[in-house]
């Protein structure tokens, strides 16, 4: 009598059981970097018209009032995942609640303390103002993907 392993039928179902779960797995890879992938697109994005948002709007205005600004989208409540601050040419912090070093102009990725002192990782975007000042918007990462997933 042969052993129910050794059957046709058997080597078939699992053959096709194994390239099926195979085939999940391989969609759920793609998946999961695709999402990841739109996700730094979104906080690129985010970061990158908030501050060129900031610096347009307060480019010919008094500096307190862009601290005003920054102080008042500090304080919004959540799911507010940015951090702003303005350093001077000499890479001093003047104002905003980030707390990092002076990064270069345009999109990079930084390293910053987060609200428990830690360090995080996040994604920058600098901006030079007219008086040679440096406005920089901070996407923590991992709170901007958690903040659009309560969004949808």
């Amino acid at each position: 009598m042969p052993k129910w392993y050794r059957s046709a039928a058997y080597r078939i179902a699992f053959g096709y059981s194994a390239a099926f779960a195979t085939g999940v797995l391989l969609l759920g890879i793609a998946v999961f970097f695709a999402m990841h992938a739109a996700f730094a697109r979104q906080l690129d994005r985010t970061v990158a018209d908030e501050a060129r948002l900031l610096a347009g709007e307060f480019a010919s205005d008094e500096p307190g009032e862009l601290a005003d600004a920054i102080a008042l989208r500090e304080k919004a409540p959540p799911p507010h995942v940015l951090l702003y601050a303005v350093y001077s040419p000499t890479g001093k912090r003047l104002y905003g609640m980030l707390e990092a070093r002076r990064p270069p102009l345009g999109l990079h990725q930084i390293t910053f303390r987060d609200e428990t002192g830690q360090p995080d990782l996040g994604r920058s975007y600098a901006v030079a103002l007219p008086d040679g000042d440096r406005l920089v918007v901070v996407g923590d990462s991992d709170d901007e993907a958690l903040a659009i997933a309560r969004r949808a």
